[in-house]
């Protein structure tokens, strides 16, 4: 599953914003830095790496800790959240595609 930001749109005074939640799960394999959206695809690219090569490396391009990572995820809309629309307290439900 591609990685989603769900989105919640409101209003305060006419300035519209957004509430963004991260979901959804990808795999890395950090020999090689490829990315798999499914694990299956990573089972099999692991097993194809261990037959290939004994000893691996982490690769000088893999993610290190604390660092910034660019990824692409698509933008949803939280269809729940539209729902609810008559339960928010200080803000305006701001709908973009009207």
């Amino acid at each position: 599953m591609t990685p989603a930001l769900k989105v919640k749109f409101r209003k305060r005074r006419g300035v519209p914003f957004a509430v963004e939640r991260l979901s959804g799960v990808q795999y890395r394999c950090r020999a090689c830095n490829k990315l798999f959206l499914e694990k299956d695809e990573l089972d099999k690219h692991l097993d194809a790496r261990v037959d290939a090569h004994s000893f691996q490396k982490i690769s000088g391009e893999a993610p290190k800790l604390n660092e910034n990572l660019l990824i692409k995820v698509i933008y949803i809309q939280d269809i729940i959240d539209s729902l609810k629309k008559d339960y928010i307290k200080h803000d305006q439900y701001d709908d973009p595609w009207k």
